[in-house]
């Protein structure tokens, strides 16, 4: 099911894939979400402030889900990291609370000062970020964190 944002409305025709999937072999059940967040634009510009509104709007959405079902966010997000934080704590300050109502992955399996890009400019590997990215919600444990390929 591919659904506009309604916050941040792209300018790059950016939309959310949503799907719930049943697992056979457990009878569970688990939302997915693929995107592609708003590319252009460096930090502290408009195509940043759609990005985070974007990035707000899918994290809103995993955890709405975290007393039901596991939901998981993966794509290629374009978030930096100074939004991405900013995005979690607004979200946190706004409904009170202490803990993390959404993780990213690569953070709590290399730990929160770890470097890892998923990104290089061609041409420069000096330029690189991780825009690629994984979120869940309290319903989910990762195991285990990964970057295979150039």
């Amino acid at each position: 099911n591919r659904q506009d944002f309604s916050n941040g409305r792209s300018l790059m025709g950016r939309s959310m894939e949503l799907s719930t999937i049943e697992i056979m072999s457990t009878n569970s059940i688990v939302n997915l979400i693929n995107l592609h967040l708003e590319s252009t634009g460096s930090i502290n510009t408009q195509y940043s402030l759609i990005r985070q509104a974007q990035f707000k709007e899918v994290l809103n959405y995993i955890i709405s889900f975290n007393d039901k079902i596991p939901s998981i966010l993966t794509g290629d997000l374009n978030i930096r990291a100074q939004e991405a934080k900013n995005v979690i704590n607004e979200i946190s300050n706004s409904l009170n609370s202490k803990e993390s109502l959404v993780y990213d992955a690569f953070d709590v399996i290399k730990g929160q000062k770890a470097t890892g890009n998923t990104w290089f400019l061609p041409g420069d590997p000096k330029i690189s970020a991780r825009y690629d990215r994984i979120y869940y919600n309290q319903k989910c444990i990762v195991n285990s964190f990964d970057i295979i390929g150039d």
